[in-house]
């Protein structure tokens, strides 16, 4: 009976009492997240060697490609470094935000069977994925040191924005979970939203070469600065327009704050249509 309490109440109170009740049920968002990860790597050879593997392979085919014969500029930084420092993020909110938009659909059968809070499926979904991320974070560690490249003083922000781009998928993601409960058609929409999103993020070019006004459009891209910033902070290139920085917290406050509203108004069908 509490967590029907908790769920209904969050689910017609105000934004600031449903992050209270999630925070009362954080433990179940834990083992959400601890269970996202042993399906992800259920009854797999390499088990979590794929975490690496991914961005490894994609930075030794875009280095070939775009680096070798594009001559894709890098900043002055080692091309193979440059793009691996855009795929570890890139990977984390593409995985996160595919992940959260099928969350609803993903747990119908819990959803239709508890009162467990709603929110609670994408929240878990947004957090496993970083697992992942500080595994391949390790690796790249290695490829940083191979290739004699001295991090720069914020190098600590390889360990702060991880977080903040699970909360930009976040945002982002979650205005299409809701709407997957209605249309199923977004398994569809997803991967093609994902890939349109790949060539408007700087991971296998800098933002030097874009030139105005197409850089200030591109900025509208919140994964923009986060991706210049993890840059920055590793190989002391890309630094990051602090205009770019303020549209991207804006953007994301809009998408998180208007797919909590789609959230709430929405949450109590989720049931019948599942």
């Amino acid at each position: 009976m509490a967590l029907e309490t908790i769920t209904r109440t969050a689910e017609k109170s105000s934004l600031m009492t449903i992050f209270r009740e999630l925070w009362a049920v954080r433990a179940l968002v834990v083992l959400l997240s601890l269970r996202e990860i042993k399906i992800r790597y259920k009854q797999t050879f390499l088990g979590f060697v794929w975490a690496v593997l991914t961005p490894f392979v994609l930075m030794v085919v875009f280095s070939l490609i775009f680096g070798g014969l594009a001559k894709m500029p890098s900043d002055g930084a080692p091309y193979p470094v440059f793009v691996f420092a855009g795929l570890l993020p890139w990977q984390l909110f593409s995985r996160t935000f595919s992940e959260i938009a099928n969350s609803f659909v993903a747990n119908a059968a819990l959803i239709k069977k508890s009162f467990t809070p709603r929110l609670v499926f994408p929240v878990s979904s947004a957090f496993s994925g970083l697992v992942d991320f500080f595994v391949a974070l390790v690796v790249f560690a290695f490829i940083v040191f191979y290739f004699d490249v001295i991090p720069g003083k914020m190098a600590f922000l390889v360990l702060v924005l991880p977080f903040y781009i699970v909360f930009v998928a976040f945002s982002a993601g979650l205005w299409l979970a809701v709407i997957n409960v209605e249309f199923r058609d977004v398994r569809y929409v997803v991967p093609f939203a994902v890939q349109l999103w790949f060539f408007a993020t700087p991971v296998v070019y800098p933002t030097s070469v874009v030139g105005e006004p197409w850089r200030s459009i591109l900025a509208l891209n919140p994964l923009v600065p986060i991706i210049e910033s993890f840059r920055w902070a590793v190989l002391d290139v890309s630094t990051p327009r602090v205009f770019d920085l303020a549209i991207s917290f804006a953007v994301t406050a809009v998408m998180m704050v208007t797919g909590l509203w789609l959230y709430r108004k929405r949450v109590d069908v989720f049931a019948d249509r599942l």
